[in-house]
């Protein structure tokens, strides 16, 4: 079963910025190797959260197959496939439950991870975007939490319809909640649930999105 996931951080959002001198907050989320590469960085809040990002991405999508898996970030441990991390390099989280391929890119300003679950030539299949919504009122004043979760499901519902060729009024992203935690978020289409791995992040300034793209021939009909 294919599963994605992604993760974005703010690299300037408040309590981002300099975290990676916080020792107490390391010793508790990365692995001793993982501290290791964080000591040797040349950037190291960069590589604090890129870490830290492909480690959520990992879980996000491992947790769709295994829904009861530890969300322990200690539990998880990133290696890249260069030394760094580079601005744009791959790797792999393992989980619990067996490893992740990740995908990471980032910038002076934000850092986003995806993780996959299943064949390397599912990469091809994977739409993804970072977005930098801004209040329409007032565009200096930061999103909320709220604003930025709704533009991230409004944007991957819009890229999904555009992906299927479906009308965007049919696709919508719904999320739930279960045992007080936020489910996953699925799929609908026309109101019935579809098998769409998605995955929605935000932080800071930023929200993202990334799913694992359908064959527009599956909805072929509903666009007749």
């Amino acid at each position: 079963m294919p599963a994605v996931g992604n993760d974005v951080v703010d690299l300037w959002a408040d309590g981002a910025c300099g975290k990676s001198r916080d020792k107490r907050f390391v010793c508790r989320v990365l692995t001793a190797s993982e501290q290791n590469r964080l000591a040797e960085s040349q950037n190291p809040d960069a590589c604090l959260w890129a870490m830290w990002a492909a480690k959520e991405a990992a879980y996000k999508a491992v947790s769709r197959i295994f829904p009861d898996i530890s969300a322990w970030p200690g539990r998880y441990e990133t290696v890249f496939d260069q030394a760094g991390p580079a601005r744009q390099c791959a790797g792999t989280v393992s989980t619990p439950q067996g490893a992740v391929r990740m995908h990471l890119d980032w910038d002076e300003n934000r850092v986003h991870c995806l993780g996959l679950i299943g064949s390397a030539g599912l990469w091809q299949d994977v739409t993804a975007d970072v977005l930098e919504p801004a209040v329409d009122v007032h565009p200096e004043i930061q999103p909320s939490a709220k604003q930025l979760s709704a533009a991230a499901r409004t944007a991957a519902a819009a890229a999904i319809a555009l992906h299927t060729g479906l009308p965007h009024a049919l696709v919508k992203i719904e999320r739930s909640r279960v045992c007080q935690r936020s489910a996953p978020p699925v799929v609908q289409i026309n109101g019935i649930e579809e098998k769409i791995p998605v995955s929605l992040s935000h932080h800071g300034r930023f929200a993202a999105f990334a799913f694992l793209a359908p064959l527009q021939a599956q909805f072929a009909a509903m666009c007749s």
